[in-house]
């Protein structure tokens, strides 16, 4: 568009001057003041190659590697009697003598985890009583070995062979952990009144002593049964399997079965007799 003395610029060259001054092109960006050219050269080599002297000690061919362990699989626990102090329980026991007599064991025991062993230790006491057999052999000259009524100190040491986690039944009882163990125990007997008449240094002998003596045997006339020839021993040793089962939280039930063989009677005539223990208590 003309007019008279002056030029009009067209409205579309201004708008590009305009942008032109707006957005410049962007100008080179200097090199970096610390960086020299050998630096910069150095980035485009390709990496070293590796000493192989040195890699040499670490290898290890493929065939030795996939005969090697990689690893191990946990333990499957539920109840993990490791970590607890100390259980308590209530036991009952038939010990089988192989005679005439019946003998039944009521008492309590404690346990406490001994590393990868079981210890126990536990008070009892053992009720005897006789039978018809019994009244007709004392009719005649014979005579059985047994054990009148007493107390009884026991320690157990378990060793576990086999753990695992079990599904209970009836289904509303948790899963359970069972733990199947060798049981070595010591039994150590103790008969009301057989220590009486000796004196405070004798009877500490006698405590101790592996037989019972002529006095013991003695004052136990009166609590001998009919039929019965007492046994003299006053340890006894045992060894058997047990099976403890654990209820989370800390609920446990342990059947067990313990034998004396006559090669570790310590010289009792009972010969080969047997302990039948069920016991119920907690772990805490």
């Amino acid at each position: 568009m003309k007019t008279e003395g002056s030029r009009v610029i067209p409205s579309g060259a201004l708008l590009a001057i305009l942008l032109a001054a707006a957005d410049p092109a962007p100008a080179e960006q200097p090199a970096s003041q610390g960086e020299s050219g050998e630096a910069a050269a150095k980035k485009d080599q390709p990496p070293p190659a590796a000493d192989e002297k040195a890699l040499e000690p670490f290898r290890i061919p493929v065939e030795v590697i996939t005969e090697r362990m990689v690893g191990s699989a946990s333990r499957a626990v539920r109840f993990d009697w490791r970590k607890k102090k100390v259980a308590v329980a209530v036991i009952a026991s038939d010990l089988v003598e192989l005679n005439n007599f019946v003998s039944v064991k009521l008492g309590a025991s404690a346990r406490v985890p001994l590393g990868v062993f079981i210890g126990e230790a536990g008070l009892s006491w053992v009720g005897t009583w006789g039978s018809l057999s019994t009244e007709l052999l004392s009719l005649t000259p014979y005579r059985q070995v047994a054990r009148p009524s007493r107390f009884q100190l026991e320690a157990n040491l378990a060793y576990p062979l086999a753990e695992g986690v079990a599904t209970s039944r009836p289904g509303f009882f948790p899963a359970t952990e069972l733990v199947f163990s060798a049981v070595a125990g010591l039994r150590y007997l103790y008969y009301p009144g057989s220590l009486d008449g000796l004196s405070l240094r004798d009877g500490a002998l006698a405590l101790v002593a592996p037989l019972l003596g002529q006095v013991e045997i003695d004052n136990l006339e009166v609590a001998r049964l009919p039929a019965m020839e007492i046994d003299r021993a006053r340890y006894g040793v045992l060894g058997g399997l047990s099976l403890d089962v654990y209820f989370p939280p800390g609920a446990f039930i342990t059947p067990r079965v313990m034998i004396s063989p006559p090669l570790l009677s310590l010289g009792s005539g009972l010969s080969w007799w047997w302990e039948l223990t069920i016991s119920a208590g907690w772990m805490f």
